[in-house]
């Protein structure tokens, strides 16, 4: 549980660890690159890269990057998808611990909020525990010389990773927060031993005094005002660690990695863009931070993709051994296309009823699972001149002249029903291929989060040990991850690519889901507002299935937040959303979400993590939960406990 809060609860013992604070900006992540190949040059043969990969269409996109490149600099690596911490931990005992030739370990979206020291350490403990030689450390336990590289868009840094400046190396591309940069400043504060065990009432909210005491100055203190420092850094590490938020998308990170090695191309502006919009789908960036960075690619798209312009490949001589730009047409590959993009999901793959229907943003403003809201629907279409008959036909069958004016009319009637905010800079993938191989980024998104979240696995006795559950569950988990990785890295071809066509219908079917789902939620009334938030509970239904996977539920949970927040009239501020839907073996899985980043009050900031941390441990409740997501507003819970864990969770959370 110790992961989950942070390093003030563990009681300054010194595991911040040697070393200077390590956090470098993305324009500095070349430091990286250069540090990787220079490893990989002294080990030719060997293995010396092994990258940790979340499983989230953002770290896939990142993945995806870093791997074409070190493709390109012939650098051996092998990639692990990483569904949890425990998965985690015991990816460093299979792989990490005794590989002699082991020099780097890049975490994309996985790390960055918990020690890794202490999670290894822990790990370690318990593996060891009967070993002749007694207990290892984790700097035995490591290969001499590994890195951590950790490129994790989940905030806030963990302190202890931040200070181990020997081993770890954190990258993003936001700054430090204020209260971060404090904390690091007194470090030694924190580390001091001499008060740990004295009580201090760390909750009666007291000012911080953020003046820096320097080392030397603190030891010349008397021991009154040591322990004053000290209560005052423990109180400022609680509140730093009080809230969970997300900064820059991985991909946006690796993009910027790209830029600096001058091998920007089509292919890789396609990945950042669609790990971006990974982002402004799940509503965890602010909307003006993603237009900006949205802006700054579709700058990128026009410099590449101008008329009769080329893109570029990199083409490697394994006799020479140089690597040279090649030019390609532009229409050889793919065509990337700066838009505003309608918020109408997978509008291209089906009908522009489907798409309305089936959209969250538009189902949720025009209220649609009430005949109030289907009627408003036909008659926007009549207002906008299109028959229902044409609304009905699949997409790439309408009239163009239909599909012409469709983003026109839509825009210009749709401020009539509600929906002001229908569309926002994106970046489109063409092909020579037609409408159907048409890509924007956010069907893309959709995709691969279909096929990263496949359906429970078949074949599976009802009877089966959580071991077995967990097992079958990590083998469709590998397939799941190679199979989007490869659509984001295959080329589109004549015949379009069968996995992402079944990605696409898997998407079609998750929305169909959700819509019904959420429709029924919403119709029924079956949400209770418990003061600062509402709470849902699923009830088991052949729909339930569609949302036993953290993306899918986080969907249906944005989905609940945006259509409440429009039922209540004038008052347009939003309320978080808590879900919970059952799963195989007895087990709720548990979200929390805070709703459109366009309405964000607390700049994305969330104590829900804290709040469900708290619960867990708060002697009142007696629940048995796994909190081991690397999104912390997500846990897995005893079905038999989840009524305790939920009155816990009232009991201990605290609006921002």
């Amino acid at each position: 549980s110790a992961r989950l809060v942070g390093w003030w609860e563990q009681g300054g013992s010194g595991r911040l660890g040697p070393g200077a604070a390590m956090i470098i900006s993305a324009d500095q992540i070349v430091e990286m690159h250069d540090h990787i190949k220079t490893c990989a040059a002294s080990s030719s043969d060997a293995i010396t890269v092994l990258i940790l990969v979340a499983v989230d269409t953002d770290a896939v996109c990142a993945c995806a990057m870093l791997t074409k490149l070190l493709e390109q600099d012939e650098v051996s690596h092998k990639v692990k998808p990483v569904r949890d911490y425990n998965m985690l931990t015991d990816i460093f005992m299979n792989d990490v611990v005794g590989d002699g030739e082991l020099r780097n370990i890049v975490l994309l979206n996985c790390g960055g909020i918990i020690s890794i020291n202490e999670e290894l350490q822990t790990k370690l403990d318990a593996e060891d525990s009967d070993r002749p030689g007694g207990v290892r450390s984790v700097k035995e336990a490591l290969p001499l010389g590994c890195r951590l590289w950790i490129i994790d868009s989940h905030r806030p840094h963990n302190l202890a990773n931040a200070m181990d400046g020997e081993r770890i190396t954190l990258i993003g591309l936001d700054e430090p927060t204020r209260d971060l940069i404090s904390l690091l400043d007194m470090a030694h504060v924190l580390e001091d031993t001499e008060f740990e065990d004295e009580e201090d009432d760390l909750d009666e909210g007291r000012p911080v005094q953020r003046q820096r005491v320097g080392p030397a100055e603190y030891a010349q203190m008397s021991p009154d005002s040591r322990a004053a420092q000290y209560h005052a850094m423990q109180r400022l590490a609680k509140r730093y660690y009080s809230v969970t938020w997300f900064g820059p998308a991985s991909s946006m990170v690796l993009h910027m990695l790209v830029s600096e090695l001058g091998r920007s191309s089509n292919p890789m502006v396609w990945l950042a863009a669609v790990g971006l919009t990974d982002q402004l789908v799940h509503e965890r960036v602010k909307y003006e931070d993603y237009v900006k960075m949205a802006q700054k690619l579709q700058v990128e798209v026009a410099s590449l993709n101008q008329d009769g312009g080329v893109d570029t490949i990199e083409v490697h001589d394994a006799v020479s051994k140089v690597t040279v730009a090649v030019g390609q047409h532009i229409h050889a590959g793919m065509r990337l296309e700066s838009v505003q993009e309608l918020r109408l999901s997978l509008l291209r793959h089906w009908t522009l009823l489907d798409a309305m229907r089936n959209s969250p943003y538009v189902a949720a403003r025009l209220g649609l699972w009430s005949k109030k809201g289907s009627d408003n629907l036909k008659t926007m279409m009549c207002r906008m001149g299109i028959p229902l008959d044409e609304g009905g036909q699949t997409y790439a069958y309408m009239r163009p002249e239909t599909r012409q004016k469709l983003h026109y009319a839509i825009t210009l009637y749709g401020s009539e029903y509600g929906l002001l905010n229908l569309d926002y800079p994106s970046v489109r993938r063409m092909t020579r291929y037609g409408l159907n191989s048409t890509m924007s980024a956010a069907d893309m998104v959709y995709c691969i989060d279909a096929q990263l979240e496949p359906p429970p696995p078949g074949r599976i006795a009802d009877d089966a040990t959580a071991d077995e559950l967990r097992e079958a569950e990590d083998a469709a988990m590998a397939r799941a991850f190679t199979e989007a990785l490869g659509i984001l890295t295959r080329a589109p071809g004549a015949g379009g690519d069968a996995t992402q066509r079944q990605g696409v219908e898997r998407s079609k079917e998750m929305l169909k889901g959700l819509i019904t789902c959420g429709n029924r939620v919403l119709s029924a009334k079956q949400f209770e507002q418990l003061g600062d938030y509402f709470q849902v509970i699923l009830r088991e239904s052949g729909e339930t299935d569609k949302f036993t996977h953290v993306q899918a539920l986080t969907k249906l949970a944005l989905f609940l937040a945006d259509a409440l927040r429009e039922t209540r009239g004038g008052d347009k501020e939003p309320i978080p959303v808590l879900l919970a839907a059952p799963k195989r073996n007895r087990t709720h899985l548990v979200v929390a979400v805070l709703g459109s980043s366009r309405y964000w009050k607390s700049g994305g900031k969330s104590s829900f993590g804290n709040a469900f941390h708290e619960a867990a441990r708060d002697p009142r409740v007696n629940a048995r939960i796994a909190h081991d997501s690397f999104d912390s507003s997500v846990v897995v819970v005893q079905s038999d406990d989840l009524k305790n864990f939920l009155e816990g969770v009232v009991l201990n959370y605290d609006a921002i």
